[in-house]
């Protein structure tokens, strides 16, 4: 949960917005304001009473919303600041920082070496960028952190003057669909003009002049505002549908008709901000800048901020400390994630386990009449074959060849002409049928001889014999049949039924 505080310094006052956000839970919490000391006869006061009022005025704001917030967001006047569309190529899309100061040096009046830039995007295609930039004196930066130092504050953005009223969108539902709309920040001194088009400002522009003097400055608040949207439509933008006016101008009677009339038709509203306590619906359009200033934390994207370079925010340890209890708690959450993750990782593969070894002693059992579950004896079954159901035949068409090969003599010439090995169904008996040619009935009979020496071949039948054609050499034929009760030690691993050469 953070706790943003949007502040709002104006002549008269400093008003507060009070933003809670949660997970994706926003609410705006309370509305705060802290008059500043008026002028004593109708002359102003002096910087040092100024600063001592709005110190006290700060302080007090500060009070009313209890524990510290995490962030505070403040704006420098739009007086003070220079903001400006700028269109840049779309190869200049990573470089934008470097390029910007050069864009702007022949607009600004004042050197971009004293200046803070910064920038926010507006939209994009493949050939071009378009950017809200803004840029503010050093200076002027410098002073109004010093001036916030002096009251215990130090905010964590500074946006700019008009441009900083698009915070407004998180927070007004309207704002966020397609418009365009205008928003009119009217003020005793100054006019804001914000022109929104899908939820980003197009165009933000300040003009020093505001309810105090008219009817007097009315053409100049009539050209500023004919000049703005000349400007936005000059790019080919639609005619804004909705204008909504706030700050001190919204409660002027006959002010809202008048802006209508210099707005093309399009209707002007006073906007509605949310309800919250600290005020009510009458006076809220005094909070729209606060309100703003805090909802530019639900912006998605870069938003304008010229707390950069030197005057970047760099969090205090006291800030840090805290925020020790949140640390904490994201600490225990992680912690007690992942052994729960472990916990659960590892009761997954313990059934896994539980579910083989079961499957392993079934298998064992079937194959070789022993249930085993430990997999290193079920190898030894499977490589030994000693179990008493051994599924593989004990001598094999293979065994016999090799029996077959090492019963002929090294000096004997022999030719097989039909070797056929055959193991019957019961996988421990078979029969041999051989058909060679010798030299003579001697060899033919040495043959016979070592067969009958090995303990795998019984009941040998000579069959006939006739002459070879063409050769002074003999045919012949013998049977045998195949009974082995143990594997010799030539036996080969494979298992094939049956072998033709």
């Amino acid at each position: 949960m953070a706790r943003i505080l949007g502040l709002d310094i104006g002549t008269t006052a400093v008003r507060g917005t009070l933003l809670r956000t949660a997970l994706r839970k926003v609410e705006l919490e309370r509305y705060v304001e802290a008059q500043l000391a008026p002028p004593e006869d109708g002359v102003a006061i002096g910087p040092a009473a100024r600063a001592d009022a709005l110190a006290a005025a700060i302080r007090e704001v500060l009070a009313a919303v209890g524990r510290a917030p995490d962030s505070i967001i403040v704006a420098i006047a739009g007086e003070d600041a220079s903001v400006r569309p700028v269109e840049l190529p779309a190869a200049a899309q990573k470089r934008i920082a470097d390029v910007l100061p050069f864009e702007l040096e022949a607009v600004l009046p004042f050197p971009t070496d004293d200046a803070v830039i910064d920038y926010q995007l507006i939209d994009k295609s493949s050939t071009h960028i378009r950017l809200l930039a803004a840029a503010a004196p050093k200076a002027r930066i410098a002073s109004l952190l010093a001036e916030l130092r002096d009251a215990g504050v130090v905010p964590q953005e500074i946006a700019v003057g008009a441009a900083a009223l698009d915070g407004l969108v998180g927070l007004v539902p309207e704002l966020a669909q397609p418009g365009p709309f205008v928003v009119l920040d009217v003020g005793a001194h100054h006019l804001d003009v914000n022109i929104l088009h899908n939820g980003r400002t197009e165009i933000a522009r300040t003009v020093a002049a505001g309810t105090a003097g008219l009817p007097r400055n009315e053409g100049e608040l009539t050209r500023a505002l004919v000049q703005t949207l000349a400007s936005f439509r000059a790019a080919g933008a639609p005619a804004p549908v909705k204008a909504f006016v706030c700050g001190g101008g919204a409660l002027v009677e006959g002010l809202v008709p008048w802006l209508a009339s210099k707005l093309d038709g399009a209707e002007v509203t006073v906007l509605s901000l949310p309800a919250a306590p600290g005020a009510d619906e009458a006076v809220r359009p005094l909070f729209a800048r606060a309100t703003a200033l805090a909802g530019r934390t639900l912006l998605k994207g870069k938003r304008l901020d010229l707390r950069q370079g030197e005057f970047a925010h760099r969090r205090a340890m006291g800030a840090l400390r805290a925020q020790i209890p949140l640390l904490a708690a994201c600490t225990a959450a992680v912690v007690f994630a992942f052994v729960f993750s472990m916990w659960a990782s590892y009761r997954m593969l313990d059934e896994r386990r539980e579910t083989l070894e079961t499957e392993l002693a079934r298998v064992t059992l079937e194959s070789f009449g022993e249930g085993t579950r430990d997999p290193s004896r079920a190898k030894r079954l499977l490589d030994g074959r000693t179990g008493p159901l051994d599924p593989l035949p004990r001598f094999d068409a293979f065994d016999a060849l090799d029996a077959v090969s090492q019963a002929i003599p090294g000096d004997v010439v022999h030719d097989t002409r039909r070797l056929e090995i055959e193991i019957g169904a019961g996988e421990h008996e078979g029969k041999l049928e051989l058909q060679g040619t010798v030299a003579n009935i001697a060899e033919r009979d040495r043959v016979v001889e070592a067969l009958e020496a090995h303990a795998c071949f019984h009941e040998i039948e000579k069959g006939r014999t006739s002459p070879a054609v063409g050769q002074e050499r003999i045919n012949y034929t013998l049977e045998a049949v195949i009974n082995c009760g143990t594997r010799p030690a030539a036996a080969t691993k494979n298992r094939n039924r049956r072998a033709r050469p």
